[in-house]
């Protein structure tokens, strides 16, 4: 198993761009979907850079992981925040980032009369981030966050169009 620094940058990334773009309010409007969608296809082209570092290594060392921090930590007990990519995730991480930037792409048009298209985008990152989460995490505990992670962003992106006309 190889150590990798990238991996922490597939979820941090539209983690980050969620936040940035939830805080900035209306002052990202006019420019939040285009930046959510090109964070969205950044972390696309970090999954396929590591595909294809993956593709380079034998078979043993195709798995690669990045330790973040420490989680939980009594006597010997010890549960670490880290990611593992391995075979099968790398085709999950293609699969969100890849579906997700065409997604992000098609809600451009799509979402472009709503006035809050901006949080729209930033819920459209948080789910990339947690399902990201979901397929890389170490540990029970990770898949665990992750899985409430898309828990939310779903409950926020179906409830997006809440009010009501009449």
């Amino acid at each position: 198993m190889t150590t990798s620094t990238n991996l922490v940058y597939l979820i941090s990334l539209p983690l980050f761009s969620a936040a940035l773009l939830l805080l900035l309010g209306r002052i990202a409007d006019k420019w939040g979907h285009i930046f959510a969608t090109l964070v969205s296809a950044s972390v696309f082209v970090i999954g396929v850079l590591e595909f294809f570092a993956m593709q380079g290594r034998d078979g043993e060392a195709r798995a690669a992981t990045q330790k973040i921090f420490e989680w939980i930590s009594v006597g010997t007990f010890q549960v670490d925040a880290s990611l593992l990519l391995d075979q099968l995730s790398i085709c999950f991480v293609l699969l969100i980032s890849g579906v997700g930037t065409l997604i992000h792409i098609y809600s451009i048009a799509y979402m472009s009369h709503d006035r809050d298209r901006r949080r729209f985008f930033a819920y459209l990152n948080l789910f990339i981030a947690a399902m990201l989460l979901l397929v890389l995490g170490d540990s029970y505990l990770n898949l665990y966050v992750g899985w409430e992670g898309v828990g939310l962003a779903s409950y926020l992106l179906i409830g997006f169009w809440n009010q009501k006309p009449a």
